[in-house]
């Protein structure tokens, strides 16, 4: 055992990825989009229009190699690979079935119906979805499990709120 494990932490000189344990999603609000669909000059009956919308963010993983732990004992965790942050993103990407993006990209195509002598405000409510998790890995020498967290932007979606502002 090296002095360093002796003392409570743990190195990691070849790891390899076991698996990714993803513990959660968040949503971030990202911005809010305003639509006005004006009826307001017609009485004459309803109208409907159909309403194209689209966003885009760049694609994003965190780790945190800091907070690494170790599954047994315990103890301050050292990664001695330089590129451990490309092997996690990789694992990610394959897991989340995006492995070529590099941006996340949403395209909608959204229905209003306005009453006749209305006026509707349409809110389109943009936010990135962040799935939450660790990447599980063991070194190849030692074998040694320790968890490093991630943070993976997975995903844009959006709600949408439609009001009357007559």
């Amino acid at each position: 055992m090296h002095r360093e494990e002796s003392r409570g932490q743990v190195m990691l000189r070849k790891p390899e990825i076991v698996e990714v344990v993803e513990l959660g999603r968040e949503e971030e609000p990202l911005h809010v989009e305003r639509r006005v669909v004006d009826n307001s000059e017609n009485a004459a009956g309803d109208i409907t229009r159909t309403l194209e919308i689209s966003d885009y963010a760049a694609m994003s993983v965190t780790t945190s190699t800091e907070d690494a732990r170790a599954l047994q004992g315990g103890g301050r965790v050292t990664i001695a690979v330089a590129d451990i942050a490309g092997k996690m993103e990789q694992a990610l990407r394959e897991k989340y079935q995006l492995v070529n993006e590099r941006r996340l990209e949403r395209k909608e195509t959204l229905i209003v119906n306005v009453p006749a002598n209305k006026k509707v405000i349409v809110e389109i409510h943009w936010k990135l979805i962040w799935a939450n998790g660790s990447v599980r890995m063991r070194d190849a020498r030692t074998k040694v499990i320790v968890d490093l967290p991630f943070r993976f932007s997975l995903k844009l979606s959006f709600d949408t709120k439609t009001r009357n502002l007559d």
